[in-house]
């Protein structure tokens, strides 16, 4: 009996620590999506970087104006490039690719980070 009072007085205080565990998670960087005119209104206010993560090939053929070009092979070296109080956004020509490059940013400490998906929605 005393073991199962035990155990239950357990269980309540460690469903306690879950929620402060979640309210730390809210201050987290999360996954976002972004259109093209929240995308231009960014980059007007300044401080934004655009990234293309397409090959060096496809962003030479052509490209968002003012994009940079970081390969998904090379995103490791965006922290040599572009300081983590900048808001990025990417593009390439692969949604699946866009969002694993935009989820492996954020987890490499950037917390203002916006998936644009296709280059080709680009108009």
């Amino acid at each position: 009996m005393r073991r199962s009072l035990f155990i239950i007085l357990c269980l309540v205080l460690l469903s306690g620590c879950k929620a402060d565990y979640k309210i730390a998670d809210e201050y987290k960087a999360t996954y976002k999506t972004i259109n093209q005119s929240k995308t231009e209104k960014l980059v007007k206010e300044g401080n934004t970087i655009i990234i293309d993560v397409r090959s060096e090939k496809k962003y030479n053929k052509n490209h968002i104006k003012d994009a940079i070009n970081i390969p998904s092979k090379r995103i490791d070296t965006i922290i040599n490039e572009v300081s983590k109080d900048s808001i990025v956004v990417v593009y390439s020509d692969s949604k699946k690719e866009s969002k694993n490059m935009s989820l492996k940013i954020i987890d490499m400490g950037y917390s203002l980070v916006y998936d644009f998906g296709l280059y080709k929605d680009w108009k």
